[in-house]
């Protein structure tokens, strides 16, 4: 009997159109509400701290002083608790995704 409910199922992915993206060859539709990467406006960001010590990767780093901002992106797993934590509303979660990387590199944003 199981032979017939999977034969049904076989059938009818044969005649629907495929749910995944053949990516890089077919374009990737972006979700509003996606969780792609964490941006920062570096104006607005008053360098508190809260958002590194929110990250449970320890992926972003802040050096008051010199007022700079840094992300290592390998390490980030876009949970938003850096974002939703935020006092000044500084960090953005947007829906487009970072691009590939194969190896560590912060990416260093400094206040004027």
């Amino acid at each position: 009997m199981r032979l017939f409910v999977m034969a049904g199922t076989v059938l009818k992915s044969v005649f629907k159109k495929p749910y995944t993206v053949k990516y890089p060859f077919g374009k990737l539709i972006e979700r509003p509400n996606a969780r792609g990467k964490i941006a920062i406006d570096i104006k607005q960001c008053i360098f508190c701290g809260i958002c590194q010590k929110k990250c449970p990767t320890k992926a972003i780093r802040i050096v008051r002083e010199e007022k700079n901002w840094s992300i290592d992106r390998l390490r980030c797993i876009t949970c938003g608790h850096c974002v939703e934590s935020c006092p000044k509303k500084s960090l953005i979660m947007e829906s487009s995704y970072p691009e590939p990387l194969s190896s560590h590199k912060e990416e260093v944003y400094k206040d004027a």
